[in-house]
């Protein structure tokens, strides 16, 4: 009895295994290294994202000081123009404030009236006092009738009248004290009013 065994089939079994075994190692190869470039992209993607980012911050940063800088700069600038104006209100209400010399005396002249001859002018803060010569105690009343229309008149004492002698003529020396306003006044005043007439008990209007 004879028995043959081929084993030609047994070889080619083997060798199939050996390829697919091989392309199994192939695709497992494949798979890793798609999985490691893949990695290795999101990766770089990241880096390039955070270092974006990273240099984004930094810009941001550095327009925040910027910004931060002239807002102080805009606050110290504001700082000084409000002590400035400051300055400038206190000046002016301390000018407002002041005897209105300027005003009192460019009227003064038209308010005189003919006999009145006027000596002294003192202005003092809240009252002014005329000193000077009349012919007439009528033209002291006249002179005080204009006064008391002047804007920047608030009231008129009685005034102090005496006789006197000039070159030998008889005449009338007197002092008038006025209360006056001050410069904020007159301008809350508006428009300055015209002389107007006041009769003094005792004597004549204009």
């Amino acid at each position: 009895m004879v028995i043959k065994l081929n084993l030609k089939v047994g070889a080619k079994y083997k060798t199939t295994s050996k390829k697919e075994q091989g392309l199994e190692h192939y695709i497992v190869f494949s798979i890793a290294a798609a999985f490691l470039l893949v990695s290795a992209a999101v990766i770089i993607f990241g880096s390039w994202k955070l270092y974006s980012l990273s240099e984004d911050r930094k810009a941001l940063e550095a327009r925040r000081a910027n910004v931060t800088q002239s807002i102080k700069l805009m606050e110290t600038e504001l700082a000084r123009l409000d002590t400035e104006a400051a300055a400038i209100d206190g000046k002016l209400n301390y000018m407002l404030e002041e005897v209105p010399a300027v005003e009192i005396m460019t009227s003064l002249d038209p308010m005189i009236p003919d006999g009145i001859y006027l000596e002294s002018l003192t202005l003092n803060k809240g009252y002014a006092v005329y000193k000077g010569i009349a012919l007439e105690e009528e033209d002291v009343t006249a002179f005080v009738n204009r006064l008391s229309g002047a804007p920047s008149t608030l009231s008129i004492e009685v005034p102090d009248i005496k006789p006197a002698k000039v070159k030998n003529r008889n005449v009338r020396t007197f002092s008038i004290r006025c209360a006056i306003n001050n410069i904020r006044d007159i301008q809350n005043a508006g428009v300055v009013p015209e002389i107007k007439e006041t009769v003094l008990e005792g004597g004549e209007s204009l």
